[in-house]
């Protein structure tokens, strides 16, 4: 039995504001897990693992800046941390930190960059809630800010 891709559509999350952009998302991922599956096994047997077609819940549509990031994003535990990468090299035991409770997490994205005189009423909100509390002077803030303090 020949290994398939080693990194499942279930260590992808992503939340995306318009449904289109989420189908495209969930597509792309459905692509790429195919294509390593290829690489790694042959093209037959890569198709039977794809088809049919199955869902990759964890692309969320929704605002990201008023989603909870936990609950979309949950911290992954060592237990369920998978060993080794894309190229077949074994990480380095003594970079990694098996006292820790929780592996790494990459957030990526590309938000909208817009200055404080752009915004829109809606997006003056989402700034609102998340910055009014934590920060004086929000109202001056590019939208982007709202990811940085989302992060946190």
């Amino acid at each position: 039995d020949k290994p398939k891709s080693w990194i499942p559509l279930s260590n992808f999350d992503g939340i995306e504001i318009k449904d289109f952009a989420a189908e495209i998302a969930r597509l792309a991922l459905l692509i790429a897990e195919f294509q390593c599956d290829v690489r790694l096994i042959n093209q037959q047997e890569a198709r039977l693992n794809i088809l049919p077609l199955k869902r990759t819940e964890h692309i969320h549509t929704g605002n990201a800046l008023r989603m909870d990031w936990l609950t979309v994003c949950p911290p992954a535990t060592q237990s369920e941390q998978q060993t080794g990468d894309l190229i077949g090299v074994e990480p380095d035991q003594g970079e990694i930190d098996s006292s820790a409770a929780e592996v790494e997490t990459y957030i990526c994205g590309n938000p909208p960059y817009l200055g404080s005189r752009v915004q829109d009423e809606k997006r003056k909100e989402d700034l609102q809630l998340l910055a009014a509390k934590r920060i004086k002077k929000w109202k001056s803030l590019d939208y982007v800010a709202g990811w940085y303090l989302q992060a946190a």
